[in-house]
């Protein structure tokens, strides 16, 4: 049976990222999206100035989209993306995450284009002030919870989705840190691998020897 596939992280809203008023982080130009935890209420809409494909647009061929995270130093950019990581990292193995709500688009079963809305428990199904034309369908990070159709759960959905990421500077948690993703091709993460594997090959910290001595 074809199954759910995620195209794009369009949203997040995390509790331990608070910018001012704490409304979420747009990850895309698709769609104009906002989070208010007192109402537990999302609104979405559509950017009508969005150019579809202007990154090239097929999934077999160039990204579907792009979206620039700019700020100066220490705004909080390296923070953000570690968050992305850990979130997705949750859900895909069926963790509890703490408040958070990730928006994806995506395509259903029955490919009709929609959005996937992933939310944690604690902030129970968040309400979505929307234009009607808009699918939703909601994963929650609960084990014993399902969609509203009762099709998947956010383990599922997640469990064929690959996630790259690439940094290049370095910090000592870099090397406390296990893999972010399933392609962690930060420098800190390649260095933490091979130590790791020094470490279980007694390579750490040996010196070999040897020495004849005359009778």
């Amino acid at each position: 049976r074809p199954m759910n596939i995620l195209k794009n992280l369009l949203f997040l809203w995390d509790n331990r990222f608070q910018p001012e008023e704490n409304q979420g982080i747009i990850l895309s130009g698709a769609y104009k999206i906002s989070y208010i935890q007192s109402r537990n209420r999302l609104t979405i809409q559509k950017n009508t100035d969005y150019l579809e494909a202007f990154w090239g647009g097929s999934m077999g061929d160039r990204a579907l989209d792009c979206f620039a995270i700019v700020g100066d130093n220490g705004a909080g950019k390296t923070r953000l993306m570690n968050l992305i990581l850990d979130d997705l990292r949750r859900f895909t193995n069926g963790e509890k995450t703490g408040p958070c709500i990730m928006i994806f688009e995506g395509t259903d079963h029955e490919e009709q284009e929609r959005l996937f809305v992933f939310y944690s428990q604690e902030l129970e199904k968040p309400k979505i002030d929307a234009e009607q034309e808009l699918l939703f369908e909601y994963l929650s990070d609960s084990p014993d919870r399902r969609s509203g159709c009762g099709r998947t759960s956010a383990k599922t959905a997640l469990k064929n989705m690959k996630t790259a990421y690439f940094h290049h500077s370095l910090s000592f948690h870099d090397f406390e840190n296990l893999k972010k993703c399933s392609y962690d091709f930060s420098l800190g993460g390649l260095l933490s691998s091979h130590s790791q594997m020094d470490h279980e090959m007694h390579y750490n910290g040996c010196l070999l020897y040897t020495s004849d001595a005359a009778d």
